[in-house]
């Protein structure tokens, strides 16, 4: 499962940053983006029902933002009780396939904690790597920080580093600046 891919040793996760394969979002204009975004209208507008079988059919076929969806229509629970497990389920079908924002949805429940979910930054730690592999610019600039302070894993500024030129490299503008400071400090590789 999903969890096994980020129960590596710390040190390892490192050794190499390679992009992990993003994967796709339903192309503008598709049926598919469409529903997703008929789906929002109704979520917004009230109609949790409505938006959660639209949701539930893409999902059947795959859809990753409707998985995505599916499990924030259950952590929120507007429509129904808040079910962090049913939501954890959904995220990791998607995280499964490195779709960032259920990968960004699980580093974030790990890093707060819920009822059944126990805050755990090694796994947040995990989830933010993967998602900055999968192309999320402040998964990668979170994990950066949290290797350079010692936040779920063991402080270490070479991996710090590493992931803050990954954060860099996606766009995230703090991470150019810490980087510009780190050469002007002579602390960068």
């Amino acid at each position: 499962m999903l969890m096994g891919m980020i129960a590596w040793s710390a040190r390892a996760q490192f050794l190499e940053i390679t992009p992990l394969p993003e994967a796709e979002w339903s192309e503008p204009g598709s049926v598919s983006y469409l529903q997703n975004e008929k789906a929002k209208s109704h979520y917004a507008a009230g109609d949790y029902a409505q938006a959660k079988a639209i949701w539930e059919n893409l999902a059947v076929h795959g859809n990753l933002e409707a998985l995505n969806n599916l499990g924030v229509y259950y952590r929120e629970g507007k429509a129904v009780p808040a079910d962090y497990t049913k939501a954890v389920s959904y995220w990791e079908k998607a995280a499964s396939a490195n779709f960032t924002p259920s990968l960004m949805n699980l580093a974030w429940l790990y890093t707060d904690g819920e009822i059944g979910f126990p805050k755990d930054l090694s796994k947040a730690f995990g989830y933010y790597v993967l998602a900055g592999r999968a192309g999320d610019e402040n998964g990668a600039f979170t994990a950066a920080n949290m290797a350079f302070n010692g936040e779920g894993v063991v402080a270490n500024f070479s991996d710090g580093h590493r992931l803050l030129k990954l954060a860099a490299d996606l766009g995230n503008p703090a991470a150019f600046m810490m980087m510009g400071k780190y050469d002007e400090l002579g602390l960068n590789p």
